[in-house]
């Protein structure tokens, strides 16, 4: 499984935006672009374990977005953009499938309750919420972890 999650959008200051890739050779890449004090964007990449691969995996597909449509989502606007890209390729136990869900920036709970396809975007809504958390915990865990002096 390849996955790809993308959320952009624009400021008084500029275009920012957060990104993170997770291949099949479990490799994990994380930028996040902001405008905060004029920092450079934040670029990160690792590589995860087995377990925690599979454990990406299993979030995704116990979602049920595999089943999803983005159809009837709200479209990208300029007030921001969300993408989810995954990809399998047979090797997971699922059928060779691309899949990409695209919307625009959800603000709240509120703009999932009030889009055409509520149902849908709730599941998109709790899986991109999982899916950040998760990686956002790789990613403090593997840069920030010191290792104990010998």
């Amino acid at each position: 499984m390849k996955l790809r999650y993308h959320l952009g959008y624009k400021t008084a200051r500029g275009s920012e935006y957060l990104e993170f890739i997770v291949d099949n050779d479990r490799c994990l890449y994380y930028i996040n672009k902001t405008h905060y004090r004029a920092d450079e964007p934040i670029r990160k990449h690792a590589r995860i374990s087995a377990f925690a691969y599979d454990y990406l995996k299993r979030i995704v597909v116990d979602s049920g977005i595999l089943t999803a449509s983005d159809r009837h989502w709200p479209r990208p606007n300029r007030f921001g953009i969300q993408e989810l890209e995954l990809v399998f390729d047979g090797a997971d136990g699922i059928d060779d499938t691309y899949l990409v869900f695209t919307t625009a920036k959800i603000a709240s709970f509120a703009d999932v309750c009030n889009a055409e396809d509520a149902e849908g975007m709730q599941v998109f809504y709790f899986l991109t919420l999982d899916l950040k958390k998760f990686v956002m915990a790789l990613v403090t865990m593997h840069f920030r972890v010191r290792p104990i002096p010998v």
